[in-house]
């Protein structure tokens, strides 16, 4: 969910060839975190705000974030909704240790949807607080992120 705005964001900070040529670079900006602020929205979801457009559509991994060509246009802050959810998935391991493992998300369930519905208009009620020129219209749009990073153990010390 993103909402325009005039105060500039990372779009407009980066400098050439991010950013159009009018808007020169920013370095302050340059190790700004991308995800700012983090908050509960209830049970299994958060929102975060980012000072950067995302556009799903057009990148439909959080990580590849703004979506757009260079230089940028869009001048926005994104409200981002994570949650977790009851859909399974599976994971097949190959015998050859040197062939990366399959994995498979499935479909958001009915109740995951719902949750979800919830979530955003949670978000959309957060957003719509902030000092904004009225949102970026937009589909809204669902992805699944796998974080490769893992959780496991990392050698033998039971602490780690």
């Amino acid at each position: 969910i993103s909402w325009h705005t005039k105060t500039p964001t990372l779009s407009q900070m980066m400098g050439s060839p991010i950013s159009k040529a009018l808007h020169p670079a920013v370095p302050e900006a340059f190790q700004s975190a991308v995800a700012e602020a983090t908050v509960p929205l209830s049970k299994g979801s958060i929102a975060q705000f980012m000072p950067l457009y995302y556009s799903p559509s057009s990148a439909p991994l959080q990580y590849s974030l703004q979506g757009e060509p260079w230089p940028l246009e869009t001048n926005a802050f994104t409200v981002l909704v994570t949650m977790t959810t009851e859909a399974k998935g599976e994971i097949k391991f190959d015998r050859n240790p040197n062939v990366s493992p399959t994995i498979t998300h499935a479909p958001l369930t009915a109740s995951d949807k719902r949750r979800g519905d919830k979530a955003i208009h949670a978000a959309e009620e957060l957003g719509s607080r902030l000092p904004s020129e009225g949102r970026v219209k937009h589909t809204q749009d669902w992805s699944a992120v796998y974080d490769g990073r893992g959780t496991c153990r990392m050698g033998s010390d039971p602490r780690t």
